[in-house]
Parts: C-alpha cells; structure tokens; sequence
C-alpha cells in the first residue's frame, strides 16, 4: 500500500513536471515568434531608413542645383538691367 502511494505521488508529480514543461515550451515559442516578428519590422524599418536617406540625399542635390541656377539666372539678370539701364542712359544724352 505505501509503494502505490509513494507510486501515485511520483505519477502526480510526474504530470506536474509535464505540464510546467509544456507551459514553458509554449512559453519560449511565443517569444521565438514575437522576436521573429520584431527582426522582421526591424529589417522593414532599416529599409526604410534607408530609402530615406536616398531620397533626402536626391533632395539635397536637386536643391543644389536649383540653388546654382538661381544664382546664375539673379546674375544674369542684374547684367540685362544694367545693359539696358545704360543703353537708356545713353539714348537719353
């Protein structure tokens, strides 16, 4: 009678062990996906940081080069006027 019950409280103990084992098991897998999904938004999120960069650099040349022309279109300009202001000074003499 004392080995059944020293049997049954193994068996109990056993089933215990199991089910925490179980629980564990689920417990790590779900933080196995969680992890997966967080390196997968991380590598979306650094390809996108990335594509940014590209186009903030495509930004900066555009804005250079709108920059380069404007200077030379206000150069430009300011010797049109003073051709013509002196063209007019001169007709006027």
């Amino acid at each position: 009678m004392a080995e059944r019950a020293r049997r049954q409280g193994i068996e109990r103990r056993d089933k215990v062990l199991q089910a925490q084992i179980v629980k564990e098991v689920q417990a790590q897998q779900d933080l196995e996906r969680e992890r997966d999904a967080v390196v997968d938004e991380l590598t979306t999120l650094k390809a996108k940081v990335e594509e940014l960069r590209r186009a903030h650099s495509e930004v900066e040349a555009s804005a250079a080069e709108l920059s380069q022309r404007l200077s030379d279109t206000e150069r430009w300009l300011l010797r049109f006027a003073r051709s013509k202001i002196l063209e007019l000074l001169f007709r006027h003499q």
